[in-house]
């Protein structure tokens, strides 16, 4: 709407929020004058991007620190990441509000990469959904936020009795695209008679008790139909963060661009492939992929074979998020082997020294030339394993790791210090 009366608008009642006044006495937003504060993760996170961003009424950058260390960790089956009360308290809509309009992909503040704990929260509340079906006999089926329910408003629960939104699956395509499509696709073929009509999905519905509901809710219709377009071109994305304010309002949060070590320096965003091998020997001796003769890097979605390079991102933040878990992310994960790949960035040319830790057996090479090879049985720690003397180039440096697994544990810790 660029150039038009709906952008004058909508930047002349941007530009009349009093965000300041919104303001609390400990430095935290609310959404009305005696409201609760808003601290923690939850959907206020873009509120707080506009309030600092804004040219007329800002907060201070304090306030994006007194919000965030308000974030609690959850974990649910393994799956790491930030919610707003540290339980099973992953309504989709938290993790899916936010990211309608900021592009949060391979950027982050000190606190979180919030594009990678929406992707993880969102896998949970599928997990959660589908286990807790299965304990219970109902319909195979997941969409955990708020919405209606057959005895009134679902929007303040951690507990789930089976009642789902299409809208909350709809909006999980661009984070779980297979899961959420899949998904959407069987509501629609086994129940739109019930649940699809003149403004597309109702807002929500629970067959096992034989409730649809009859209404369509604005606010969860849009966010599905932006997190779609988001999804199908990127649009309202690049649109958005051409906002000044917006940009304004990331830059005061501290947010940059690209994957950084962790504060010790590991290393914890990764493409992996695998699983490799008939036994963890075959593994570790076998060249499955061109192991030193990689010329161009890897990218999500190559295929080597019969497997495909994914993204791995531990989780941002957490106190375990240096290491490097194959064992969740493959299966078969016993007596097999794996193929981690980053891009390292050095700003020049640098002698340095590589520290590694893995359960099991590790080889690495760095622009492939093999540098560390290590055949061990052992439970994983940090640096483990001391290479001296390791070049890197100005520019960038292609790291490749294999780690593979006879039972048990699986993964590894990596990270470049320099030399003492």
């Amino acid at each position: 709407f660029k150039g038009t009366q709906i952008e004058s608008i909508a930047d002349e009642l941007y530009r009349a929020v009093e965000w300041d006044w919104l303001l609390s006495s400990n430095n935290l937003l609310k959404a009305t004058p005696n409201g609760p504060e808003k601290r923690g993760y939850d959907e206020y996170i873009l509120a707080y991007i506009l309030a600092l961003g804004s040219p007329t009424h800002p907060i201070p950058e304090s306030s994006w620190d007194s919000m965030a260390i308000g974030y609690k960790w959850s974990d649910y089956g393994g799956v790491k990441f930030l919610s707003p009360a540290g339980s099973t308290d992953f309504l989709a809509y938290l993790y899916q509000f936010p990211a309608a309009w900021i592009d949060f992909r391979e950027k982050h503040d000190e606190y979180a990469n919030y594009w990678q704990n929406g992707i993880a929260a969102l896998e949970a509340n599928r997990r959660f959904c589908l286990e807790q079906s299965a304990n219970n006999g109902w319909a195979p089926l997941w969409g955990f936020t708020a919405n209606d329910g057959k005895n009134g408003y679902l929007g303040y629960r951690d507990t789930f009795d089976g009642t789902v939104a299409p809208s909350a699956v709809a909006a999980s395509i661009p984070f779980i695209p297979e899961y959420a499509i899949d998904m959407l696709k069987t509501m629609y073929d086994n129940y739109h008679t019930n649940i699809w009509g003149e403004y597309g999905f109702v807002n929500a519905f629970n067959p096992n008790e034989g409730w649809y509901d009859a209404d369509y809710i604005g606010i969860d219709q849009g966010n599905m139909v932006l997190l779609i377009e988001d999804f199908r071109s990127g649009l309202v994305w690049e649109e958005f963060m051409q906002v000044s304010y917006v940009v304004d309002g990331l830059n005061k949060a501290g947010f940059v661009d690209g994957f950084h070590t962790d504060p010790e320096g590991f290393i914890r965003d990764w493409l992996v492939i695998g699983p490799f091998g008939s036994s963890e020997d075959d593994a570790f001796q076998t060249d499955f992929i061109g192991e030193n003769s990689i010329t161009t890097p890897p990218k999500a979605g190559d295929v080597v074979g019969s497997r495909i390079w994914k993204e791995y991102h531990s989780a941002f933040g957490h106190p375990t998020s240096n290491f490097v878990d194959l064992y969740r992310v493959f299966e078969p994960n016993e007596n097999v082997g794996a193929y981690a790949f980053v891009t390292v960035v050095s700003d020049n040319s640098r002698v340095v020294n590589l520290r590694v830790g893995s359960d099991d057996g590790i080889k690495v090479w760095v622009n492939n030339e093999l540098v560390h090879s290590n055949h061990v049985a052992r439970a994983a720690g940090e640096d483990q394993d001391l290479i001296e003397n390791v070049l890197l180039n100005p520019g960038s440096n292609k790291v490749l790791v294999k780690v593979t697994n006879i039972s048990g544990g699986w993964g590894f810790y990596l990270r470049f210090t320099d030399q003492v």
